[in-house]
């Protein structure tokens, strides 16, 4: 990272790795193969916010002294424990049961990630390319167990005689269960985030807008797209670009059928900024639509546990994230936000809830994924 606020191309010389190989059973005259992979992260720095935005999005986060019609936003000023209850100056929630449920009352401890401190979140959904390296630095029984082995709807991960590959790189990978992106996280030394820092990534320090979109307004795109250059690194908008709101959902996918080039809003000739790229206040793209995101539940339990631990590099001998205080390969404690291009627009919005506690093993068409890391 640059040692001091800078913009442009990032280019760096002379870098060293510095590697105890031993650790890793790698004695001095063996062969070993090293490849670098990059992960463009994005730093969220450390400040109050605001969860809940006011209105009246399913399941949505609000002050406990919330009693019914629109939501009342809370402020999360800390890292401190945080009760979850429904009296004044405490997280609560608009529904306490069901998919979109906050939850019994409890506490979440001082190590659960609220959003205040500084984090890292990567800037794009996981893309096919990336994927696909995952699943050719891990060994084949690894390997086998995080295969999606689904094609269509834009996904075309593939594997011959061991190796994998694709031929849409740059769309985002869909077909991922919970399983999936844990355990690409736990070996690229990310950890899931939470929903909470969900809302914090997508609305910044900014006083909520009631029902806003990721991208701070209520403006939202509603003619279907068509693709110039589709599958290829310039993958494009060509037709019914909008002046705000741009996201691929259930009324703009069209004839497209599927999720869509990380980042290929903000690309666009006519793009002025982050009403019309999509992006989120500190420039996170495709938080809202294209494929849905698994978050760490405040409403599940299991969820609640989670302390923030990152992922080492290493899965188990079965492929999976080993990480013991991450939610499991049940999936349970893990919720979902943000929308995708299979449904409607209300899912897209930042504090709507409707899946924010539903459990599923699934692996879907529109289901992808991204995680983060702790700022040092």
């Amino acid at each position: 990272y640059r040692d001091a606020n800078g913009s442009g191309t990032f280019n760096l010389t002379g870098v060293q790795l510095r590697w105890n190989y031993g650790e890793n059973g790698v004695g001095d005259n063996d062969g070993v193969d090293i490849k670098v992979f990059a992960i463009e992260m994005v730093n969220i720095p450390q400040a109050s916010y605001f969860v809940g935005s006011g209105g009246t999005e399913s399941g949505s986060f609000t002050n406990g002294s919330w009693t019914s019609g629109n939501t009342i936003p809370l402020q999360i000023t800390s890292e401190n424990a945080l009760s979850v209850e429904q009296t004044a100056g405490n997280l609560w929630g608009t529904s306490s049961a069901g998919n979109n449920t906050i939850g019994s009352t409890g506490t979440l401890a001082a190590a659960f990630p609220k959003g205040f401190d500084a984090f890292y979140s990567m800037k794009y959904e996981i893309s096919q390319q990336g994927y696909v390296d995952f699943l050719n630095t891990i060994d084949g029984t690894q390997g086998t167990a995080r295969f999606p082995n689904t094609t269509g709807n834009r996904g075309n991960i593939t594997v011959s005689g061991g190796i994998y590959s694709t031929t849409t790189p740059y769309v985002a990978a869909n077909y991922l269960t919970w399983a999936d992106v844990a355990g690409y996280l736990d070996w690229a030394a990310l950890r899931p985030l939470t929903e909470l820092e969900y809302e914090k990534v997508c609305r910044g320090t900014l006083t909520p807008v009631v029902d806003e979109y990721v991208w701070g307004t209520t403006t939202l795109a509603n003619s279907a797209y068509t693709l110039s250059n589709a599958d290829a690194i310039d993958e494009g908008i060509a037709t019914n670009y909008n002046s705000g709101g741009n996201a691929i959902y259930d009324v703009t996918d069209g004839s497209i059928s599927g999720p869509l080039r990380v980042g290929i809003f903000a690309a666009n000739g006519s793009n002025t900024g982050r009403e019309t790229s999509g992006a989120s206040f500190y420039g996170v793209m495709e938080l809202g639509g294209n494929l849905k995101e698994r978050f760490v539940s405040v409403g599940l339990a299991n969820g609640r546990t989670f302390d923030g631990t990152h992922g080492d590099g290493l899965l188990d001998s079965a492929g999976d994230a080993d990480a013991s205080t991450w939610p499991g390969t049940n999936a349970d404690g893990i919720g979902e936000r943000g929308g995708d291009w299979f449904e409607n627009s209300v899912r897209l919005r930042i504090s709507d809830r409707t899946d924010g506690a539903l459990v599923t093993t699934g692996r879907f068409s529109y289901y992808g994924g991204r995680g983060g890391r702790i700022a040092p």
